[in-house]
């Protein structure tokens, strides 16, 4: 029970550790907060010098912080390099979190709530917050009991669940959305027939698949050229 606690607790700090968010150290006056009261509950204790590390430089995906703090209690309780083990896990969890939930979660949520206002109920509008927020604080929760048992080796838990690919999954996941709205928007703006709305989702589809494998400059020319080509089109039709 007091372990619940402790981490209830620890999930609810983390929530506002960002407050002290500066040019000088970062996040590390947060990370400070957060880790000295789990240190005391483990019996550690720090030198003067580590005590005063702990407000070194330190910067993160704030979902992945408390996993962080986990992972740096238990490499210091087990006598290992921990700051070192600090610096190198929040930088790839920087990475991993951002471009997840930041780069790709969110234009996500945006488009699928968006085609759920659109098409279905106005209360779509309340997928995004509470989504977003949901896998936020799951992933607090879980953070600290998974780096406190895992250790340097949480890596590996990422590794076999492919955390890496899933910013690609909400990409494509964005992608479609968005080609269905546009096909949508195309199908109901000009005409009901069913091959308005595929000939839309293909072109998009194509695009986008386009845009990862050819050159930035000659894609931009290229869609500039399919616009001008639907807009002659569409022309001609009317």
């Amino acid at each position: 029970m007091a372990d619940l606690i402790a981490n209830f607790t620890l999930m609810l700090k983390s929530l506002f550790y960002q407050s002290n968010l500066n040019t000088i150290n970062m996040q590390g006056t947060g990370f400070s907060w957060l880790t000295r009261p789990m240190l005391k509950r483990e019996g550690v204790e720090l030198t003067a010098a580590q005590s005063h590390r702990l407000y070194e430089y330190f910067n993160t995906n704030p979902s992945f912080i408390t996993l962080i703090v986990g992972i740096f209690v238990r490499e210091i309780k087990d006598g290992k390099t921990a700051f070192t083990t600090k610096a190198v896990y929040s930088s790839a969890f920087a990475a991993l979190g951002d471009s997840f939930y930041w780069h790709a979660l969110r234009p996500t949520l945006f488009m699928l709530a968006l085609f759920v206002c659109v098409n279905i109920s106005p209360l779509g509008i309340a997928i995004y917050p509470l989504i977003f927020s949901a896998l936020h604080i799951s992933l607090l929760a879980m953070g600290y009991p998974l780096g406190r048992h895992f250790g340097e080796h949480t890596i590996l838990l990422f590794n076999r669940v492919k955390f890496s690919r899933w910013a690609n999954i909400a990409d494509g996941m964005s992608l479609f959305l968005l080609g269905a709205f546009i096909g949508k928007l195309l199908k109901g703006g000009y005409s009901e027939d069913l091959w308005i709305l595929i000939a839309g989702l293909v072109a998009f589809k194509m695009g986008a698949i386009l845009y990862r494998r050819i050159n930035l400059n000659i894609f931009l020319w290229l869609l500039i050229v399919a616009i001008i080509a639907i807009l002659i089109f569409w022309g001609i039709l009317s």
